[in-house]
């Protein structure tokens, strides 16, 4: 809806197989009918040489304090109180971040988080705050811009910041949405946004992740993360999947020296190194393909 925007939860199973030093390599192989996917040779993330400490602003309803997160956050910012206080009521910020960059549970530990709060304890927010958490994060300088939420209607401002984004370098990752295999939300739909679709278990379409405008697709069930409360617990939805695409792409472009350099290699390589899924080539269920990352 105008004015309002809602998160939903959702996740995605993407195969992206990573191997850097300093080019990503992977190799995937298909058994019988089922596409499965291999990995032959692999570094461990965990031995990723990386270059530099990527920025990442999630946009979202807050991240609290906890043990998994502890040192994470370097700058916070709610925009509904216009203060740097932020508080996780929703439940959906502080799980996004654990996904992203939990100390034992995250894809890439070693990042920056910047907090940006614009939804309210029950998961809504006003596209004015979306727009004014944008442009903090574009001022902080951020690499990343993680977007876990849609909604249904798109808005000239809201296009005009995230082109201003995009013109900075900054990559824009968005939830294609939970809407059982109808079209994508905004702010994913938009043609410079890297919407992140789901899959599951079998490498196909999980039954929740819409169809339309996806570029990538990646893990989306049952995504262990920590809770508002500091408790571990599991997530479904792509708004898990967009943050776990996120992790995977903040390790990838570590290893690259600048902004610049990093948004040219994931707008315009990234589709190389996807296992392709469906129909063959690019399709509007799985897009470029399946990324995953193999630690």
């Amino acid at each position: 809806m105008e004015g309002k925007t809602c998160v939903k939860k959702r996740l995605f199973f993407v195969v992206l197989f990573v191997c850097i030093m300093p080019i990503v390599y992977f190799s995937f192989c298909n058994h019988e009918e089922k596409d499965t996917v291999n990995l032959l040779d692999a570094i461990d993330s965990k031995n990723i040489e990386q270059k530099r400490i990527i920025k990442i602003a999630i946009i979202d309803s807050g991240i609290n304090d906890c043990d998994e997160l502890d040192g994470k956050v370097v700058k916070s910012f709610n925009v509904i109180h216009d203060s740097s206080k932020t508080f996780d009521g929703y439940n959906h910020g502080t799980p996004i971040a654990g996904i992203i960059a939990g100390n034992t549970l995250g894809v890439n530990p070693n990042v920056a988080l910047y907090d940006v709060q614009f939804l309210s304890e029950d998961g809504n927010g006003d596209l004015e705050h979306l727009v004014k958490g944008i442009e903090w994060a574009i001022d902080e300088d951020v690499d990343i811009l993680n977007l876990s939420f849609g909604f249904q209607k798109s808005n000239a401002i809201l296009e005009e910041v995230i082109t201003r984004a995009n013109k900075e370098n900054i990559l824009v990752i968005a939830a294609a949405g939970n809407t059982f295999g109808f079209g994508v939300d905004y702010p994913a739909k938009l043609p410079n946004v890297i919407s992140i679709g789901s899959v599951n278990d079998n490498l196909s379409k999980a039954y929740f992740s819409g169809e339309g405008k996806i570029d990538f697709v990646t893990v989306g069930s049952n995504l262990k993360s920590i809770t508002n409360k500091g408790d571990v617990a599991y997530f479904d939805g792509t708004s898990f999947s967009a943050a776990y695409f996120t992790g995977v792409v903040s390790l990838l472009i570590s290893e690259l020296s600048n902004k610049k350099e990093a948004y040219k290699f994931i707008n315009n390589q990234l589709k190389n190194f996807a296992h392709d899924l469906g129909d063959k080539g690019f399709d509007n269920k799985y897009g470029n393909g399946l990324i995953l990352l193999i630690e």
